[in-house]
């Protein structure tokens, strides 16, 4: 099937991400203090959740999609390797805003940011973690190297009881 223009849902998914972008660029949070405030916490780790779904399902959708559809002579090899090593690279980026941003929630949550004011960020982290910076990269790091993607997660991996029970989200 010879396609010029992309379908209705992959012009959909476009629109719904570009206006959740703009919507996040415009309301974004200035000043970390904002954050004390449980409901727009909440509402904002959802966007987060949110706009990085829609992002996955626009960049899975879209991977197997002829790159420059709309064309209208053949495209040299090199132009398209850089067009889709650049919509890749493009696509690690939005991933990581939403990413970082649930990153910082969860350490604003767990007080590792307020503690990082009065002590300094290593040590605030080992209060509310446990383990030392260099610990968690050397652990982090193993956890990286080891095992197949095909091996099934570790045991006590999922959680047994419901999330509520394990976590306040109405903190």
């Amino acid at each position: 099937m010879n396609m010029n223009s992309h379908t209705f849902l992959a012009k959909t998914i476009h629109w719904t991400f570009s206006i959740l972008y703009a919507y996040g660029i415009i309301k974004q949070v200035d000043d970390l203090d904002e954050l004390e405030d449980a409901s727009l916490l909440n509402f904002e780790i959802i966007f987060a959740f949110v706009f990085l779904i829609v992002v996955m399902v626009r960049f899975f959708y879209m991977k197997d999609v002829k790159t420059l559809l709309g064309a209208n002579y053949e495209m040299h090899k090199g132009h398209l390797f850089i067009a889709k090593a650049t919509h890749r690279i493009i696509y690690f980026s939005l991933i990581m805003l939403p990413t970082t941003g649930l990153l910082i929630a969860g350490m604003f949550n767990f007080g590792i940011l307020a503690d990082s004011y009065e002590t300094s960020f290593p040590e605030s982290f080992e209060k509310n973690v446990g383990m030392s910076l260099d610990e968690f990269y050397i652990d982090f790091n193993n956890f990286m190297r080891e095992g197949n993607i095909d091996d099934p997660p570790p045991s006590g991996f999922f959680p047994t009881e419901p999330l509520s029970k394990l976590v306040n989200f109405k903190k």
